[in-house]
Order: C-alpha cells, then sequence, then structure tokens
C-alpha cells in the first residue's frame, strides 16, 4: 500500500493537483471495500449459511467501517479525534444516499434506457463514486479554518 501511495505522490500529473491525488486514492480505497464487502458477504452466505439480507448488512457495516478509517487517514489526511463519532454517522449518511442513487440510476438505466443490468450498475458507480467522493471531502472530512484573530479570543 505505500508503494502504491509513493507512485501517487510523485506522478508528475498529479503533483500540485490535491484534489485529483485524493479522488484516485478514493477510487482506490472503493476498490478495496468492494473486494471486502464481497469477500465478507460470500464467506457468510456460503460457509456460515447466514441469511443473505443479514449477511448483505454485516458487509456493508464492515466495508463502510473500514472505508471511513482508510478515506479518513489516508485519502483526506485527517487525523482529528474530536468528533469521531459523528463524523463516523455524517460518513454512513453519505454512504446510504449513494446507495440510494445507486439503486434509482440502476433502476432508471434498466428500466427506462432498457440498459443490460451490469452495464448500468458500472454507470451508476461511476456516477456515485462522484457524489461520495465530493460530500466527503466537503462535508464528512471538511476542515474548518478558524481565523487567527478568532482563535487567539478563543486561547484566552
Amino acid at each position: 500500500m505505500e508503494r502504491i501511495a509513493e507512485k501517487i505522490r510523485e506522478h508528475p500529473l498529479l503533483i500540485g493537483r490535491p484534489t485529483l491525488r485524493q479522488f484516485i486514492k478514493f477510487g482506490l480505497v472503493g476498490g478495496i471495500n468492494t473486494v471486502l464487502d464481497f469477500g465478507v458477504y460470500l464467506a457468510l452466505t456460503r460457509w456460515l449459511d447466514l441469511h443473505y439480507l443479514v449477511a448483505n448488512l454485516v458487509a456493508f457495516i464492515l466495508a463502510a467501517s473500514s472505508s471511513f478509517i482508510l478515506n479518513k487517514y489516508w485519502t483526506f489526511r485527517d487525523n482529528r479525534l474530536a468528533g469521531l463519532t459523528f463524523q463516523y454517522l455524517k460518513f454512513l449518511i453519505v454512504s446510504t444516499v449513494g446507495a440510494a442513487l445507486t439503486e434509482l440510476t440502476l433502476f432508471a438505466l434498466v428500466h427506462f434506457a432498457g440498459w443490460p443490468d451490469i452495464v448500468a450498475k458500472i454507470m451508476a458507480i461511476g456516477v456515485v463514486m462522484f457524489w461520495n467522493f465530493f460530500a466527503n471531502k466537503h462535508w464528512t472530512f471538511r476542515r474548518l479554518s478558524v481565523e487567527p484573530s478568532i482563535a487567539n479570543r478563543l486561547k484566552n
């Protein structure tokens, strides 16, 4: 993982483009957590014979939690611990809205446009990835800046 991070940091097209760098990291984290989600789901349904809806919920929670941790500390370099629970809840809200947008996009492309479901799902993932990235960047992991004069007044 560190070698990948180093290649991303040093790539000439990404130097001076922190948002693009973050977006690529966000995509890598998404890929890792998609594999985690499917792996947990398959393990729970195929090996432990857990009901598919329970298995899906467990897999979603584990993948979302992993995604939160990796995006917080690696993608967005947010090391703050204050408000961690609230931040995690915001992340879950963004993820839930993203899941709903995926469902709507998938339904619209299959039902109304007549696209094959796999192609529609790939398109929906691509569309929703932008929502998830920008909502998390600008809401979940947003850094609040305080003017020095205000910060000094707060210290006193």
